[in-house]
């Protein structure tokens, strides 16, 4: 709605987060790259992350692995076939009283899908594809850092005429939730 002219940025998930494995059931993410493609492309890495509940010694099973890479759900896929650009974008809300919270907060997100980065990565090298993850980081207290919001804006291809007016609605979203979380207890 709000995006410039040129840009033919397609957002998959503006209604709620979905799993992986429903997002490329679509025929839109298959234009990117098939499942098993990227299973192929993200399966060392995500073999890499151990697994919680696992007993001693006894192996875990690919399809296992497979299963759980799947079931991840994102926040958000901009995909925009013309220019052969894949974003996938998470939403992280941390307690924001250190100055390096979007750091951090940036720093978890990227572990907390890193197969699927690699695997994205991978297949779009390959086919001519540009990927990369896109945080936006919101405080618990309200605060939005604006150089990687606007940072943000900018690659989902957002009129910067309404990059202000976009974060004043996020910053009063995080406000209210923090209203709920206090209210609650």
């Amino acid at each position: 709605m709000h995006g410039k002219a040129d840009r033919h940025m397609k957002l998959l998930t503006l209604e709620r987060e979905s799993s992986l494995g429903s997002l490329w059931d679509q025929e839109q993410c298959a234009q990117f790259c098939s499942k098993d493609e990227l299973w192929e492309a993200a399966k060392e890495e995500e073999m890499k992350i151990p697994w919680k509940e696992v007993q001693e010694g006894l192996p875990v099973p690919e399809d296992q692995y497979q299963e759980r890479f799947w079931r991840r759900r994102l926040d958000g896929i901009g995909l925009d076939t013309v220019n052969k650009e894949l974003l996938a974008i998470e939403f992280k809300r941390t307690q924001d009283t250190r100055s390096n919270y979007v750091e951090r907060a940036t720093a978890v997100a990227q572990a907390q899908y890193s197969s699927l980065l690699e695997g994205l990565r991978a297949v779009g090298q390959v086919k001519g594809w540009q990927t990369q993850q896109i945080v936006f980081v919101g405080g618990t207290c309200g605060s939005i850092h604006v150089e990687s919001f606007n940072k943000n804006m900018k690659e989902l291809g957002v009129r910067e005429s309404k990059w202000n007016p976009i974060r004043q609605k996020l910053v009063r979203r995080l406000l209210e939730e923090q209203d709920k979380v206090l209210g609650a207890g």
